[in-house]
């Protein structure tokens, strides 16, 4: 009696185990649900000294994410065009779906944080409402007035490159004219043929200064700051007086970027 005993527990024993293996192959467990003992025991001497586990895990990488969601957009895009079934066409919809509504999400915090930080607004200096754009350009206008008439004047002078022979410099020759007259800037017109303008009858020969200061063209509009002894090219070619008066105005007053 007592040897039966011990077979049926010695058999209720392996039937465990054997009941444990199926129930853990058939549902794809792995050691963690003591399915596997050597893996088991191997887990249990990694624990270190103190008892307590350590587990690493990996900084997220937001441009791989994006990544892989384009790529999946990309692809449920390529299946539903190329097989268009129902269930194709509505997973590349509602995943497509999904990601308008994250920029949305994107868009509005972004507006959020540029209305509560002024240093981030880009709106603040460059207005994008009807009113708005009036006041800035009625501001930006009187800025070019004022610097014409003032700096530029009193800094600046101006080099009028041309030929006798060439059109446009017939045709610019009294818009340049106006627009020197208007804000009492000094003109030196050089001539590249040695014969002047109705508008400009006194001039100085070409003797090499178009060479010297770029000029590749005419007709050629050309800034001199008479304080650092440089020239600053504003214009080849026929350009109107507003014009003309915005890319002095840009090219003197304002730094790269700050205008746009």
């Amino acid at each position: 009696m007592k040897i039966n005993i011990v077979f049926l527990l010695f058999y209720s024993q392996i039937a465990l185990a054997d009941d444990e293996k199926y129930y853990c192959a058939e549902h794809g467990l792995g050691w963690s649900f003591y399915c596997d003992p050597k893996q088991e025991a191997e887990a249990k001497a990694e624990v270190p000294e103190s008892g307590i586990t350590r587990t690493q895990t990996a900084e997220p990488d937001p441009q791989a994410e994006l990544k892989e969601i384009q790529n999946r957009l990309d692809f449920l895009k390529a299946q539903a065009i190329l097989y268009p079934t129902p269930e194709n066409v509505a997973a590349f919809m509602s995943f497509q779906k999904e990601q308008l509504e994250r920029s949305s999400i994107f868009a509005d915090q972004f507006q959020r944080v540029s209305w509560q930080n002024v240093e981030l607004d880009y709106l603040y200096e460059r207005p994008a409402s009807t009113l708005g754009k009036r006041t800035w350009a009625a501001e930006r206008d009187a800025d070019i007035e004022k610097t014409l008439r003032q700096d530029i004047k009193e800094n600046y002078g101006l080099f009028f490159f041309f030929s006798s022979k060439c059109p446009y410099c017939h045709q610019y020759a009294p818009v340049l004219r106006r627009f020197a007259d208007k804000y009492g800037l000094s003109i030196i017109p050089v001539s590249q043929d040695g014969k002047g303008l109705p508008d400009f009858p006194d001039f100085k020969a070409d003797q090499g200064q178009s060479l010297a200061m770029g000029v590749k063209a005419v007709p050629a509009t050309l800034l001199f700051d008479k304080k650092q002894g440089k020239v600053i090219k504003v214009a080849h070619g026929f350009i109107a007086e507003t014009e003309l008066a915005e890319r002095i105005y840009l090219l003197t007053k304002k730094k790269v970027g700050r205008d746009f």
